[in-house]
């Protein structure tokens, strides 16, 4: 389990599938959307539309504006790493932008950002303290992964990273469907450090709330409402632990 900013676990299993109601987007909201041509479109006209009402506004850097969390949470619903470091470094040439990231993205560093991109903007400038622009291991953030794109019966969040459908022009939630391998990382929902120790005492360990998938597990992805969509089971094959005590890992798996 993680680093400073990641130190988090997990709540207790729910006795059934989660639902995802608490997302901003209304259920179903995207169920149209299969290109990430489409999705990259969407998010291009809805930031520059949180631009000028922030403009309109006069909002103060990094003072959210209505609409700044949907388009943040389209941002990493919708898109893999490659298409939002497109965006990002698309919008970053407008000036307007740069006080608006915090609010509609979130808070560098970014695992979508490459080494090369560490110097396009002042990280402090974001965010007091922070230094990078790009994560050093390129594993997503607790708050990247936020709702994740996919639940399972544990609670644990799950974005996808990457797969072997080499070919597909869609969205994550729809191109790992056809793909035989998928990358995905995982993050364990926020609880408290007692209560995670009572659940690890308790269960000797074995409750699945406070740990990461464990190799040869078998899992049900449910994906969020504002898909529309039915879910799918993924086998784990390997599993890279962010960090010390990270409640972040990256998975290897294979699709059922």
């Amino acid at each position: 389990m993680g680093s400073s900013t990641d130190d988090v676990a997990t709540r207790s299993a729910p006795a059934t599938p989660p639902t995802r109601t608490a997302s901003t987007q209304r259920d179903g909201e995207f169920a149209s959307i299969v290109h990430e041509s489409e999705a990259v479109s969407l998010i291009q006209e809805r930031l520059r539309r949180q631009l000028d009402r922030a403009a309109a506004e006069r909002a103060a850097p990094n003072q959210p504006v209505d609409g700044d969390r949907g388009v943040k949470n389209a941002f990493w619903l919708l898109l893999g790493p490659t298409s939002q470091r497109g965006v990002f470094l698309a919008m970053c040439k407008r000036r307007e932008f740069w006080p608006r990231i915090r609010a509609c993205i979130g808070s560098p560093p970014f695992s979508f950002l490459r080494p090369e991109d560490n110097s396009i903007l002042n990280a402090g400038g974001i965010t007091a303290g922070r230094v990078n622009m790009a994560s050093e291991s390129g594993i997503f953030s607790s708050g990247e992964i936020g709702g994740g794109q996919f639940v399972d019966v544990h609670d644990r969040r799950y974005v996808w990273v990457a797969d072997d459908n080499t070919h597909s022009t869609a969205i994550p939630v729809r191109r790992i469907r056809d793909a035989k391998r998928v990358v995905l990382d995982v993050k364990l929902s926020r609880m408290r450090t007692t209560e995670r120790h009572e659940i690890m005492k308790r269960s000797h360990g074995k409750d699945a709330t406070v740990h990461y998938p464990r190799l040869g597990e078998k899992i049900s992805l449910i994906p969020d409402a504002a898909f529309g969509s039915d879910g799918l089971s993924v086998t784990v094959r390997t599993v890279e632990s962010k960090g010390l005590k990270s409640p972040v890992a990256r998975l290897y798996c294979t699709t059922l």
